[in-house]
């Protein structure tokens, strides 16, 4: 429901005497790319609370929409590793998990950071092999580990690194972004209160410490300057209530200035003076003080990985759909979009059990 065909986003460059030329075949595949890139990014991340074009992405739909705390008890799709580093057993029993439901694991999205961390971690159990090496082969010689994939005992699985999933280095902004980026939010208060409700504190006794927050309100257009919070005194089993205040109203296309969410940014422990790094987004809702409830799930600087099903039984993966691009217009320009949605967008979004959530993926520490 996003996409828009590639002739109305690019300016095609013709080769000699209208023939096409490899200028306008490289901008048209460029063009592509990059939109299946969003759709990808939506079908993971989109949430429909704040992006009433997109259904939720897999994200969402695994932690179970809008009140996902309740769906974290108890599954085997969702894996939090509470700031540790991604390793084999982990993967593995994500492998396990899509096995069971009658799928095989093939594609682990990755972050370059958690792909680092990877490395890392691979090269420190190699190092008494490494130093037997020195001792057998003296003088220089290449080291190190560029992962490409892990042999599951389900079967292998590709890596496919990149910025889609990576939030750990995301920091709050310093001004407004966008021409049409909202105001930013006023403070409507910060508790630290009981849990109520559906709600469920992920805040441990090795969390108790004093935070601050930054918020910004967004829209397709941009993301307002930050507003920052009191300071929140976080302790174990509560969690942390904020209230914000907006009145600009729900962004349109005729209230370019309004509002989509709002993105929330925390500090580390202690570190009230910054720098905030991003954990979630809530919704704008119409009227004051719309709350937001941070029970602690998302951890600061850390990543979010995805062990999936990309099989073309199960799913098509965007990028085949590249060559349809390059059919002649009259005969894709009305089916494009369905093709899109029947052959990709569904078949990924339903089978939602075929996806492993990994969360809060932490950095290797050899010490």
């Amino acid at each position: 429901r996003e996409v828009q065909h590639p002739i109305t986003l690019m300016h095609i460059q013709p080769g000699p005497e209208g023939v096409s030329g490899e200028a306008e075949a490289k901008h048209v595949y460029s063009g592509t790319l990059q939109i299946l890139r969003n759709m990808e990014r939506s079908l993971m991340f989109a949430r429909n609370y704040t992006n009433t074009n997109a259904p939720d992405g897999i994200e969402i739909q695994i932690l179970g929409g809008a009140g996902f705390p309740t769906a974290m008890a108890g599954s085997d799709n969702i894996i939090d590793l509470r700031g540790a580093y991604l390793d084999d057993p982990t993967l593995n029993k994500a492998a396990q998990t899509i096995f069971d439901n009658h799928g095989t694991a093939d594609h682990a999205y990755l972050p370059t950071t958690v792909m680092s961390s990877l490395s890392n971690y691979l090269n420190a159990s190699r190092k008494t092999e490494l130093t037997a090496r020195a001792i057998q082969e003296p003088g220089s010689f290449f080291h190190g580990v560029q992962p490409i994939g892990f042999n599951s005992l389900y079967g292998p699985i590709k890596y496919r690194p990149g910025k889609l999933t990576q939030i750990s280095t995301r920091q709050a902004p310093t001004s407004a972004m966008g021409a049409n980026a909202p105001v930013a939010p006023t403070d409507g208060g910060i508790t630290v209160r009981a849990v109520a409700g559906t709600e469920v504190s992920y805040w441990k006794a090795a969390d108790d410490g004093n935070y601050t927050y930054k918020i910004t309100a967004f829209n397709p257009e941009g993301e307002s300057a930050p507003l920052t919070s009191g300071t929140a005194a976080a302790t174990s089993t509560n969690v942390v209530a904020l209230k914000i205040d907006h009145g600009a109203g729900v962004w349109s296309k005729t209230n370019k200035t309004g509002v989509s969410g709002y993105r929330i940014y925390r500090s580390e422990k202690g570190n009230l003076t910054g720098p905030w790094y991003y954990i979630d987004e809530a919704p704008w809702v119409d009227g004051v003080d719309d709350p937001f409830v941070d029970m602690n799930l998302f951890l600061p600087k850390t990543d979010r990985v995805f062990v999936s099903d990309m099989s073309p039984e199960d799913s098509i993966d965007m990028r085949l759909l590249c060559p349809l691009m390059k059919l002649p217009l009259p005969m894709t320009g009305t089916t494009l979009r369905f093709l899109l949605l029947l052959y990709s967008t569904g078949p990924i979004l339903v089978a939602k059990k075929k996806h492993v959530l990994i969360l809060n993926a932490g950095p290797y520490n050899a010490g």
